[in-house]
């Protein structure tokens, strides 16, 4: 008796996040389905077209599951953070000052999407937990209008059903540099 009711409360609980968009995505207004596994371990799917997004602290740490990935291109990472794997989004062009040449329209990488299902660490997996980092939260993510055109989305879109962004990316404030978590210099 004891557990059909932990059994039922534990469906009605699933189902009640499901269906009002609670979870791990409900700061966005994301739709998203957890499941409990054990006492620790919890999965989550969103909706296609769905993200989730993570604000940093200093105490934040990579979950063991996840595949870290830093969208950015390879000159503008000079220091990467500890622990994730490249794959470019948007094709910006290097200026002779080291920053973004804005005179040279940005570009989509047209292979985005399969450059992800090709890393080593998602090996085609689509339920893969996946997090994204750029610069600045923009291209990983964005917000409002722009989320249409972020690499979570496009993720999202195309079948992978546990995307996440870091919202402040790597130097924005509140990004990864000054919540002074790991990384390696390149």
């Amino acid at each position: 008796m004891k557990r059909t009711f932990i059994s039922l409360f534990g469906l009605g609980l699933v189902f009640a996040l499901t269906a009002c968009g609670s979870g791990d995505g409900d700061s966005m207004g994301m739709k998203a389905k957890v499941e409990e596994l054990g006492n620790t371990k919890k999965i989550v799917h969103f909706t296609k077209g769905d993200f989730g997004e993570i604000t940093l602290s200093e105490s934040y740490v990579i979950p063991e599951d996840a595949v870290f990935i830093d969208i950015r291109n390879a000159w503008e990472r000079k220091v990467n953070p500890k622990g994730s794997v490249r794959a470019t989004y948007e094709i910006r062009t290097q200026g002779a000052n080291g920053k973004e040449n804005k005179s040279i329209a940005r570009k989509m990488n047209d292979n985005f999407v399969s450059d992800v299902l090709n890393l080593p660490a998602i090996a085609h997996d689509r339920d893969k937990h996946i997090i994204l980092i750029c610069a600045s939260g923009s291209r990983s993510g964005a917000h409002g209008d722009k989320v249409k055109a972020s690499a979570a989305k496009l993720l999202s879109d195309n079948g992978f059903s546990y995307v996440e962004h870091v919202k402040h990316g790597m130097w924005a404030a509140k990004g990864w540099m000054e919540n002074k978590l790991p990384y390696v210099e390149q």
